[in-house]
């Protein structure tokens, strides 16, 4: 019964369930990041009695999100290696964004209790640069990866993966 149901699917029906699942996976693992930093570390520094000011100062964290119009020329004009052309970014990404957020769990907590608000503005910027790089990617790749008919579905999957 299942492998009728299966293979009565065509083959870009298929691809396109495929596709949408893993736009819904990347979109969860471009969003993790961003809670961590965008909504966890201003309440914990709140908590330990951060000033309105420092909280402000942290937004800069947010910048290349608002500059996202200019990363996603640079990256759709780059030349493809081997992997592919948006696989060229997002594999990095993912990598850099890993090592960043393992390297940063063995100081989070001094910074945190330490109101280190330069250091988790910095931190958080290059979270937050990473992530938009792979938002870019993302919204590119959803394009070519899904067919015309289900475009107007890339939306709700990724707000899904995201909301997740």
């Amino acid at each position: 019964m299942i492998f009728e149901i299966i293979f009565s699917f065509s083959q870009k029906e298929h691809s396109n369930k495929t596709g949408f699942t893993l736009i819904a996976c990347l979109s969860f693992l471009e969003a993790l990041p961003l809670g961590l930093f965008g909504a966890s570390i201003p309440l914990i520094l709140t908590e330990n009695g951060a000033s309105f000011q420092d909280l402000g100062e942290l937004t800069i964290m947010g910048l290349p999100y608002i500059l996202k119009i200019l990363l996603a020329p640079i990256v759709d004009s780059t030349k493809p290696n081997s992997y592919g052309k948006r696989k060229t970014f997002l594999i990095p990404t993912q990598l850099m964004g890993g090592v960043i957020l393992l390297i940063v769990s063995f100081w989070i907590e001094d910074l945190v209790n330490t109101n280190s608000k330069h250091y988790l503005t910095l931190i958080g910027f290059f979270v937050f640069l990473v992530c938009a790089i792979q938002d870019v990617v993302l919204n590119g790749w959803s394009i070519s990866l899904i067919s015309k008919s289900q475009l107007a579905y890339i939306p709700p999957v990724q707000k899904s993966g995201i909301k997740i």
